[in-house]
């Protein structure tokens, strides 16, 4: 199976892509509001509780796909590079190993004043996704950028669509 793993700042337009990327592919669309949506009904955002539920809930799923000799399975993610974060990918790692699964890591990044257009999309509204230009700046500033997680690809989507970028990760990847 493949994974494909998308990440970058909240409104950089990973679900987006992800959406056409499944269009493309045909892979399972896995986002990260999923679980943690579901997570927020049974404990306090941002507890060990929390995190630990959300782990468990993406690493079941992703398990399961395996089990279920799916093709692929595309992730979103907000990595901020906190211990909690590399926590993560390590055992995400290791599930794609224990799976015969390949990953595939891709960082979207955008300028600033595009994001800030982006995040009050009334899109953004269906989940419970960062919405307004204040908690889009919080947000950033909590990001460590450790340097931990390595893109197999990088793209800057500032002014690129949706469609182009999926392609480019089609393309890259064989998918």
């Amino acid at each position: 199976m493949k994974i494909v793993f998308i990440y970058g700042a909240p409104s950089v337009g990973k679900l987006s892509v992800a959406e056409e990327l499944t269009r493309l592919t045909s892979f399972l669309l896995f986002h990260n509001h999923l679980t943690l949506d579901e997570a927020e009904h049974f404990y306090e955002w941002g507890t060990p509780e929390f995190w630990n539920f959300v782990t468990q809930k993406r690493l079941e799923k992703v398990a399961e796909a395996a089990r279920k000799n799916e093709k692929g399975i595309i992730m979103t993610y907000v990595y901020q590079g906190t211990q909690k974060d590399d926590d993560y990918i390590d055992e995400l790692k290791k599930m794609a190993a224990q799976t015969n699964s390949n990953i595939y890591f891709v960082e979207l990044t955008c300028d600033l004043e595009e994001l800030k257009k982006r995040v009050v999309s009334p899109s953004r509204l269906l989940y419970k996704k960062i919405n307004s230009v204040d908690q889009l700046v919080f947000s950033l500033s909590k990001s460590v950028k450790t340097g931990e997680l390595k893109a197999d690809l990088s793209i800057d989507n500032t002014v690129m669509n949706p469609v182009s970028v999926a392609t480019e990760i089609s393309f890259q990847f064989s998918l």
